[in-house]
């Protein structure tokens, strides 16, 4: 319902004077903290998200799991979108002596925002795992700050020049739906279940391992579209490169024979 609300929301704002209004607002206040914007900007990235959701599937491999089939749901949807709106970006719009840009100069397929989108999904997959049961005090304070973190990102997409308030909405709308669709519904536990065991597996892990080198290499390349957050990319590529070297070493003593199908699995031990 929310998401529903948040994307009707987005739709009827944009490109609207009041759109305009609130990203410009945004916008000149934002440029005074560059450096923050620059790192959520990098953060919201999906291979950022895919690197830290790594290092988690180390002990817990349907994270990795549900990360990869929420980018590939969320993914389809918002680029779908793009092209069907085909909306340009606000430096496109107002030009460059009213946008206070931070990083990449950015000027079509606005309408939505894949950062939105990727703390959107987050945000939604948090509050659905952890909200059902346990105390209220622990729950808060596991959503909670993720739901802040998702907030600051968003916005931190007008900050940057790259987006309307209008795309955040119906961008993190759209996430949202996809990481719920993950993680509640009886498909995407399903979905997540058979990949995490397929990651788990002779082929999976050296797969995932695969994929974290490339998207490593990917993150490094990334460095000159936010300069200010060079260390944050920096960062991501060199725990990246680490946890595909993690994942590649269980695969190696998987087949070796020391361990048992699932290195990982506590149950098992030491022959």
């Amino acid at each position: 319902m929310i998401a529903a609300l948040m994307a009707l929301t987005g739709a009827l704002l944009a490109r609207t004077p009041a759109d305009r209004t609130i990203f410009i607002a945004i916008n000149e206040w934002g440029s005074r903290v560059p450096v923050i914007a620059s790192a959520l900007s990098v953060l919201g990235l999906g291979a950022a998200m895919f690197v830290m959701s790594g290092v988690i599937g180390l002990r817990r491999p349907d994270v990795p799991a549900a990360v990869l089939l929420t980018l590939l749901v969320g993914g389809l949807a918002v680029h779908s979108v793009k092209l069907l709106a085909g909306a340009s970006r606000p430096l496109a719009a107002l030009g460059p002596d009213t946008v206070h840009v931070i990083g990449s100069a950015l000027r079509a397929h606005s309408m939505p925002s894949g950062h939105a989108a990727a703390y959107g999904a987050v945000a939604a997959m948090v509050w659905t795992a952890v909200w059902p049961g346990g105390p209220a005090w622990r729950r808060w304070a596991l959503a909670a700050p993720v739901t802040v973190v998702a907030v600051a990102g968003a916005l931190a997409r007008v900050v940057v020049g790259a987006h309307w308030p209008s795309d955040l909405l119906v961008g993190a709308a759209l996430g949202a739906i996809a990481g719920t669709l993950v993680v509640a519904t009886l498909w995407g536990r399903l979905a997540t279940r058979w990949l995490s065991q397929r990651l788990m597996g002779r082929v999976g892990a050296p797969v995932m391992a695969v994929l974290l080198l490339g998207t490593s290499v990917a993150l490094w390349k990334s460095l000159d579209d936010y300069p200010l957050a060079a260390a944050l990319y920096v960062v991501l590529a060199v725990l990246g490169v680490s946890t595909a070297c993690a994942w590649w070493w269980f695969y190696r003593r998987t087949t070796a024979g020391r361990v048992g199908s699932a290195p990982w699995d506590r149950s098992v031990t030491e022959a």
